[in-house]
C-alpha cells in the first residue's frame, strides 16, 4: 500500500508558475491526491487490524488479499484520470467503480477470513454504488460523496475478533 501511495505522488506535479490557473489546477490535483491517500490509508488501517487477529492463512485468504491489493493498485490510475479531467463524468464514474471494487474485495477478504459481514459494510457498498450514480449527474458532488464515504469507513469500527 505504501508503494501505491508513492506511485500516486509521482503523478502530482507542482504548478509551472504562479499563474492563478496553474495554482488552481495544482490545488485540484492535490485535493484528489489527498482524498485517494486517505482512502488508501483507511484501507491500510482496516487491513492491518484484520490480519493482526488472523492466526493462519488459507489459499482463499491469499487469493482474496491479492485481489484486494490489485483493486487498490488501480486507485492511482483513476486518480490521475480524474485530475486530468475534473469536469468529466466518466473519470468520476471510474473512480467510484474502483472504490466499489476496493470495498467489495476488502469485504470479501474479511468474509473469507471470518465468515462475518456487518450491516455497516453493506451500507458502505450501497452508499458507494449510489455515489457512482450521482457521478453521472454531478461529478463534483460525487467527488464530495466519495470523500464522505472514506470518512464513514474511517469511523466505522469493525470488530476484528480472533480468527482461527
Amino acid at each position: 500500500m505504501a508503494i501505491i501511495i508513492t506511485i500516486m505522488v509521482f503523478n502530482l506535479k507542482p504548478p509551472m508558475n504562479d499563474n492563478l490557473d496553474h495554482i488552481s489546477k495544482f490545488l485540484l490535483d492535490l485535493s484528489c491526491y489527498v482524498e485517494s491517500f486517505f482512502i488508501i490509508g483507511i484501507f491500510w488501517y482496516h487491513h492491518n487490524k484484520l490480519f493482526s487477529v488472523s492466526e493462519n492463512l488459507s489459499r482463499g485468504t491469499v487469493l482474496m488479499n491479492n485481489t484486494f491489493l490489485f483493486s487498490l493498485s488501480l486507485i492511482p490510475v483513476v486518480t490521475s484520470w480524474a485530475t486530468a479531467n475534473p469536469e468529466k463524468v466518466w473519470p468520476r464514474v471510474a473512480y467510484g467503480t474502483v472504490l466499489l471494487f476496493c470495498f467489495m474485495t476488502f469485504f470479501s477478504l474479511k468474509w473469507v477470513m471470518s465468515k462475518k459481514i456487518s450491516k455497516k459494510i453493506k451500507f458502505l457498498i450501497f452508499a458507494n454504488a449510489l455515489s457512482i450514480a450521482v457521478a453521472f449527474y454531478s461529478p463534483w458532488m460525487a467527488y464530495f460523496l466519495f470523500a464522505i464515504l472514506g470518512l464513514c469507513f474511517l469511523v466505522v469500527e469493525e470488530k476484528y475478533e480472533s480468527i482461527a
